[in-house]
């Protein structure tokens, strides 16, 4: 039997209203919306630096994606197959051939001297001087202490006018290495470039050259140089060395023969025999058919001496299509032309030497006299109008040219268009019955 235990009353239980977790939820949302507000009112500072955030991690995940869906990197290639291709060419004479094999590679051999000296003396003989310089500064970027690419370095700077540097640059090459021949015959260049020319040093850097090496062409080169063009001159010696350079450049520097071979062509050409000169040109075009020395050289004995303007026109126009900057080569292409009574063509060419920030003013006598031959004398004053100045003492900047007799050839011109300038020399008044008589006329 069980006994119940009556329950004791307690009462009604109430709720305890300041609970801890009722404390919680409450400052948790005053907290919120403190943080909502305050975020609102800063929405503008905060803005951009979300948003790099967000875009970030989108990169991330786009960087990622592409990490892991890429396909295998190639191997890098092998540049040795392309460089032995491209020595084959330079050798044989085929330098376009060569240079391209090198510009495919030149960039696999960031150090390769050798790449960058012949990538400088092939775009010389082009023609292409700017990108000479720019190879030439290469080779001294790719090893600071080769004398051969300071030596050239010299070549290229001499060769361009800049005869300071070329010295500068040939003296380093040989403060590197001072038995190198070749900075010694390229210091030697950039005596006899030098204005005024400093030619008896020329003529001893060359020799020491051909001392120092005598199976290298650029002695022979330079002291051929000096013989043709320094009095006294020595034509005849001057024709054994460069024929003896010539032969020596066949067989180590396929560019560079061609200087040399051009050379002693017009040399040849100039004692005489100008139907020889041609023979030898024909004979280098045929090994290098784009070296811009040759096919100037070329061009100029076919438009004289030996008269074939035809022929010259036709030479000198595949000089401006392998160096279209060559401003000689412009200039005797429209000579040729002009003289086959091609004048439309041949203003052409003139004013493509003078678009070409030509030095010289008779480049400005040829496209005026054109300009008026075709019939307009407004389109030729501007030019005899910069021309006649170039020819004044003390006026623009002009390569010598023989001022006088060029002086009186704008004249010429400009009574002809009837153009005043002061101090040009103006034609006399003719005569008439009533003139007054002269002072001292019978």
């Amino acid at each position: 039997m069980y006994i119940r235990t009556p329950k004791r009353y307690r009462g009604m239980q109430r709720r305890n209203v300041f609970s801890c977790r009722r404390f919680f939820i409450i400052f948790l949302l005053i907290g919120l919306i403190v943080g909502a507000v305050g975020i609102y009112q800063l929405s503008d500072t905060l803005q951009p630096t979300v948003i790099a955030m967000v875009e970030g991690g989108m990169e991330e995940a786009n960087a990622w994606q592409a990490t892991q869906f890429a396909p295998t990197p190639a191997p890098t290639r092998d540049p040795s197959s392309t460089l032995i291709d491209a020595n084959n060419e330079w050798q044989a004479g085929r330098i376009d051939f060569a240079l391209n094999s090198y510009d495919q590679v030149i960039n696999l051999l960031p150090n390769d001297v050798n790449t960058y000296i012949r990538l400088a003396e092939g775009y010389l003989t082009r023609g292409n001087v700017a990108d000479a310089l720019e190879y030439a500064d290469a080779s001294v970027t790719a090893d600071p202490f080769s004398a051969d690419a300071w030596a050239t370095r010299a070549l290229v700077y001499s060769w361009d006018g800049n005869f300071t540097e070329g010295i500068a640059s040939a003296q380093q090459a040989l403060a590197l290495d001072p038995q190198n021949a070749r900075a010694t015959a390229y210091l030697g260049y950039a005596y006899f470039s030098a204005t005024p020319v400093r030619g008896d040093l020329a003529r001893a850097r060359a020799e020491d050259a051909i001392a120092l090496n005598p199976d290298l062409w650029a002695g022979y080169w330079v002291r051929g140089l000096v013989s043709e063009n320094i009095i006294p001159t020595d034509p005849n010696g001057a024709v054994t060395d460069f024929e003896r350079a010539y032969n020596l450049a066949l067989s180590t520097n396929g560019a560079m023969a061609g200087v040399a071979g051009s050379a002693w062509a017009r040399t040849v050409s100039a004692l005489g025999n100008p139907d020889r000169a041609v023979t030898l040109f024909n004979e280098m075009l045929n090994r290098d058919a784009t070296n811009r020395e040759v096919l100037y050289y070329l061009g100029l004995i076919q438009y004289s001496p030996v008269g074939d303007w035809g022929q010259s026109q036709e030479t000198l126009r595949d000089c401006v299509t392998v160096a279209p900057e060559d401003v000689e080569c412009w200039y005797l292409l429209g000579r040729s032309l002009d003289n086959l009574g091609n004048q439309e063509e041949a203003l052409e060419a003139f004013t493509t030497t003078i678009d070409l920030d030509t030095q010289y003013a008779r480049h400005y006598w040829w496209a005026a006299r054109l300009e008026r031959n075709l019939g307009s004398c407004a389109r030729a004053t501007p030019l005899l109008q910069t021309g006649y100045d170039m020819v004044q003492e003390g006026g623009l900047p002009a390569i010598e040219e023989g001022n006088a007799l060029l002086i009186e050839a704008f004249e010429d011109e400009l009574n002809t268009c009837r153009i005043v300038i002061p101090n040009a020399q103006q034609p006399a008044p003719e005569a008439t019955e009533e003139a007054t008589p002269i002072v001292g006329d019978a």
